[in-house]
């Protein structure tokens, strides 16, 4: 049985509470990937500044390297399916890398949670760039650092607004993988897996087991059959 890589990006505050939970209980929930956190952050001085989510050259520079790595773990398991995971500002930089690929470079799949991006930044490219498609994990709860962050201080893309996190992403300009773009939203029965509806109660071990680890599952068995796309774990398209 292949093994397979999972890339794990955190957001701005990621120094202390996400990428270390996903890191942690991903395995625990039985999936047999290799993980690898990427710690773009610059430090503490720069997530009090909001100079992390500011420095869009510096997030353009680490999706190129996330590009490269990308195409060193598929030279190194070639046909090992591959996943990329990220939260908040850290979805911007997944991206760009997902832009960065050939379509013969394409990984698995992207999941896309309480994303820093812009609702109107077009997905198209990256979609085109994955397998199975891309989850994107939205709440209307998550007004703090989604909604009124986000209009003080701008997207990860730079863009005065709600967050796709928030609200969602726009349809992809290209029609041709619309069907690709697979959007949960939370509802009340989130409650169960921990998540509150906030930006950091996706940590909760049990959203990671229920929704995540259920992600990277199915969309490694859509991969491999080619059949029609999965419905999205936990919510609706």
């Amino acid at each position: 049985m292949n093994r397979g890589t999972i890339f794990l990006l955190g957001g701005i505050n990621d120094i202390w509470v996400v990428g270390r939970a996903w890191r942690r209980w991903l395995p625990a929930a039985g999936l047999p990937h290799r993980f690898e956190l990427i710690r773009w952050q610059q430090g503490f001085r720069a997530v009090l500044t909001f100079a992390d989510l500011w420095r869009t050259d510096h997030h353009r520079q680490v999706a190129t390297d996330l590009a490269v790595r990308i195409r060193e773990t598929q030279a190194a398991f070639p046909g090992e399916p591959i996943h990329i995971l990220a939260h908040s500002a850290g979805t911007a930089i997944a991206a760009y890398a997902l832009e960065q690929l050939t379509p013969a470079e394409a990984v698995t799949s992207a999941a896309l949670v309480g994303s820093g991006l812009s609702p109107d930044y077009d997905l198209s490219a990256a979609l085109h760039r994955t397998v199975a498609g891309i989850l994107t994990v939205e709440s209307r709860l998550d007004a703090l650092f989604l909604g009124v962050g986000t209009r003080l201080l701008g997207t990860a893309d730079r863009r005065w607004s709600f967050a796709a996190g928030m609200v969602g992403f726009h349809p992809p300009s290209d029609p041709a993988v619309a069907d690709k773009l697979h959007r949960t939203q939370w509802s009340p029965r989130f409650l169960r897996q921990g998540w509150l509806g906030g930006h950091i109660s996706i940590a909760s071990p049990w959203f990671i087991r229920g929704t995540l680890a259920t992600w990277v599952r199915q969309a490694e068995a859509e991969a491999g059959s080619g059949q029609t796309p999965i419905p999205p774990p936990g919510g609706r398209r």
